[in-house]
């Protein structure tokens, strides 16, 4: 009587154990996902205030249609880039920037963080990878608001409406990516690395301006998990019994520019199209 009684006790306090781990992991995600979350869109913020209009290049500024909810190029439209126009689009120091582009100053030199679209099988393999490579990547991550849910697509840049290859979902082939360009020592470095995967899936920003308003910048931000996805990325394989679930995080950031073409911006950070 005795001996069984110790024994349900055993196995009630491994379970107990078991279940204090579990919601261990699950906070440790929750408090990754927030951090990440928060410093993007503190960088974001920062750096949006006190721009001048003459920091970006409206040609290659994609901006939304009130009335259709739609992106288009200012004026290029929906023309396919050169590869040189798409080395603009990824500058090396302090130039006009993109949609997928954003500088911000350090010390005396300006570093580059570009949002891209990667498939979950390459996320964790970085070499190879260069800050010209990038420039010609073949699809990128357009950030929408449908219905006040955000959905993220990996589109080519021509069609930036497209419906396909959706990141927001366990059994998605593709995530984003963040990666920062230092030019001073030409180092190429990935936002996520390794352990991060364990609690954020991935992450990425897209900017545009409005069609009746082009001094209004606006910068969509989120980070999100998944477990599966996660899984995925760090082993090549997702278990059975993984959690399809989606933890999404995103805010849309409004800010005036100046019109003004004197000065810059005093906090030497520029964000751009």
């Amino acid at each position: 009587m005795s001996l069984a009684l110790l024994s349900g006790l055993g196995l009630m306090a491994a379970k107990i154990v078991e279940l204090i781990e579990t919601n261990s992991k699950v906070s440790e995600k929750k408090e990754a996902l927030l951090s990440y979350y928060l410093r993007g869109v503190t960088v974001l913020d920062t750096n949006l205030r006190g721009l001048k209009k003459h920091q970006f290049n409206q040609n290659l500024l994609y901006r939304i249609d009130p009335v259709t909810g739609l992106y288009a190029r200012n004026a290029t439209g929906t023309a396919a880039l050169t590869f040189q126009q798409l080395l603009m689009e990824v500058p090396q120091n302090s130039a006009p920037l993109t949609s997928f582009v954003f500088q911000k100053k350090f010390d005396t030199r300006f570093l580059s963080y570009t949002a891209i679209c990667i498939p979950v099988s390459n996320a964790m393999a970085n070499t190879g990878i260069t800050y010209a490579s990038i420039s010609k990547n073949t699809l990128w991550p357009f950030v929408r608001k449908i219905n006040n849910f955000v959905k993220v697509h990996c589109c080519q840049r021509r069609y930036p409406n497209c419906t396909t290859n959706p990141v927001l979902t366990s059994n998605s082939t593709y995530t984003v990516q963040v990666y920062r360009n230092d030019p001073s020592t030409n180092v190429l470095t990935p936002l996520l690395r390794g352990g991060d995967y364990k609690a954020v899936s991935g992450l990425g920003y897209f900017i545009f301006s409005h069609k009746t308003n082009e001094k209004s910048l606006f910068a969509r931000y989120f980070v999100f998990y998944n477990e599966c996805m996660s899984q995925r990325i760090m082993n090549g394989v997702t278990r059975p019994k993984c959690n399809k679930a989606i933890s999404l995080k995103t805010t849309e950031l409004l800010k005036d520019l100046d019109l003004s073409n004197e000065g810059t911006n005093n906090l030497g950070g520029e964000i751009g199209i």
